[in-house]
């Protein structure tokens, strides 16, 4: 290690403090890439000047703490494990309570994001361990990570418990923290009761613009989730769309600050030079010709570096540009099942109306039992994209049920195929429902005979088969015999959500309606449906 004078050391500390000083301006505001370039340069002269000194502990540490803070964020684990690790070993050995304090909760979140809870709840208790005698202005920072590992936990009563106890450590937390944390937990427990006045309050400052960038984009995320549990999709639509401008915002500042940080950190450069020509004055010529050398490799580097970052700049808006088409998509496919529901419950109690109507009193008891069974399948598929196969299934063997009984039997159905081979993998819901309904209403509309339907299914290396036949009236004559004025509702959102199926599962995914070639007349339908694998 060189021994510094103390003029040297002074101008080396305040280095370090100025530059992580600007390290953590940019990582409060999000701008992350940018705090990891100056991090970087304050850990390279933290250790390679550091003392025993208070003040060298002081900044060099807080140097380590935040490099290993900001790699985390950008998902650097091993990095950010390292120099957090080397923070705590530090402090500990000079008795630097608030840093130890800080450190393990840093700790605790990256072991939270690598999934490794039992080591995160070591730390973070070991953080309030020592903050409740030590430093009990830290417990807000303390609380807050505890709520973050529980939340990765799923926990949500114990996320909630922490986050007011974050409120209550620190009354001078903001109303709009209070809100954006108490939400998320309200949101995802269902509560809507306790979400909305926090939703409103989080509404009111955003459109009067009251919020900073990231809190407008977590803002946005709140009502997103809320206007969708409370089916206000005019607004889901209307806030999604600013989702998306406010993120694309938020990734073009941050890569401005970057660009204009690499032009900066040469500066900083300089100043290093400076200080060392204070200790080289008996040979100034040779320095002078070694600074132009120097200059020449700064500018070499500079290229290769702008060309470097040009490109990971690059691909990151690409993956963020892809994310957001992905959401977009999902919440496409959630607004499209959203109106499969009424639609087929419209159907049932038209026909359950007609039953009543014809005075069927026991076959109008009957059908409204299976009725009431196949519309608690038919909430619980509603909010998930993927569903066990056994109870979509289970799904599909009511509504023929149901509908064997309204036409009093005038068809036949089987449904075939090996249900274990099937057993752990899930399907789409409501996506063969529509195509049986067809054959119903449709196919064997009007007929003079006893229809017959049958279902097969099958498992592929990467999809599921299924086959859909019946003996009715064939496709020609189906559109012959229908109001041509009309069209049905579920067979097109159906062959929407296909398309959109397409787009973001990486499956064969495909529908064909032709004749039944084993049968007189009649339609057969082959679909082949993405799967995913369940234990």
């Amino acid at each position: 290690m060189p021994t510094l004078s103390q003029y040297e050391s002074d101008n080396y500390l305040m280095l370090i403090d100025g530059i992580s000083i600007q390290g953590y301006l940019e990582y409060t505001a999000g701008n992350y890439n940018t705090a990891k370039q100056y991090y970087k340069q304050a850990v390279y002269f933290g250790e390679k000047y550091f003392t025993t000194d208070t003040t060298s502990q002081k900044y060099s540490l807080a140097a380590f703490e935040g490099y290993g803070a900001v790699n985390r964020i950008l998902n650097d684990y091993k990095t950010a494990t390292k120099y957090i690790h080397k923070t705590i070993e530090l402090a500990e050995k000079y008795h630097d309570y608030e840093r130890i304090i800080t450190a393990n909760s840093d700790l605790a979140l990256v072991y939270t994001d690598t999934k490794k809870y039992d080591l995160a709840l070591f730390h973070i208790k070991k953080a309030e361990s020592l903050a409740l005698t030590k430093r009990k202005d830290l417990l807000p920072l303390v609380y807050n990570h505890f709520a973050s590992v529980y939340h990765a936990k799923k926990d949500l009563n114990q996320t909630l418990f922490y986050f007011k106890k974050e409120h209550e450590a620190d009354p001078e937390t903001s109303e709009t923290d209070k809100a954006i944390n108490l939400s998320l937990v309200y949101l995802e427990l269902h509560e809507l009761a306790l979400a909305k006045p926090l939703v409103v309050f989080l509404e009111k400052e955003y459109l009067n613009n009251h919020l900073l960038d990231y809190d407008r984009i977590q803002t946005l995320e709140r009502l997103v989730k809320y206007y969708t549990q409370t089916r206000d999709f005019k607004k889901v639509a209307f806030y999604f769309d600013l989702y998306g401008e406010e993120l694309d915002a938020f990734t073009r500042d941050e890569q401005q600050a970057t660009t204009e940080d690499f032009i900066k950190k040469y500066d900083l450069k300089a100043k290093e030079d400076h200080i060392n020509l204070l200790n080289q004055k008996n040979q100034l010529a040779e320095n002078q010709l070694s600074q132009k050398n120097i200059a020449i490799l700064i500018i070499v580097l500079a290229l290769l570096l702008i060309v470097a970052i040009g490109l990971s700049l690059y691909l990151q808006q690409r993956n963020k540009n892809l994310k957001v088409e992905k959401q977009l998509l999902i919440m496409e496919d959630t607004l499209l099942r959203s109106q499969m529901e009424p639609h087929f419950v419209f159907n049932a109690l038209s026909s359950l109306q007609g039953l009543i109507y014809e005075k069927q009193n026991q076959l109008a008891v009957k059908y409204l039992s299976k009725f009431a069974q196949l519309l608690r399948l038919s909430l619980e598929h509603s909010r998930m994209k993927f569903v066990p196969f056994k109870s979509e299934i289970e799904s599909v063997e009511n509504y023929l049920e149901l509908q064997s009984l309204r036409f009093s039997n005038h068809f036949n159905y089987t449904i075939s195929g090996n249900l274990e081979a099937v057993g752990s993998v899930s399907i789409p819901p409501l996506m063969i429902q529509p195509f049986v309904e067809n054959a119903i209403y449709h196919g064997f509309a009007n007929l003079d005979y006893q229809g017959e339907l049958t279902i097969t299914f099958e498992k592929h290396s990467d999809y599921v088969s299924f086959t859909i036949a019946d003996n009715g009236s064939g496709i020609e004559a189906s559109k012959n015999n229908t109001d041509k004025t009309k069209t049905s509702l579920s067979t097109t959102i159906t062959m929407e959500r296909l398309k959109s199926l397409v787009h973001t599962k990486n499956k064969i995914d495909f529908l064909e309606i032709k004749d039944n070639p084993d049968a007189p007349s009649g339609t057969v339908v082959l679909l082949r449906l993405p799967y995913v694998q369940t234990f």
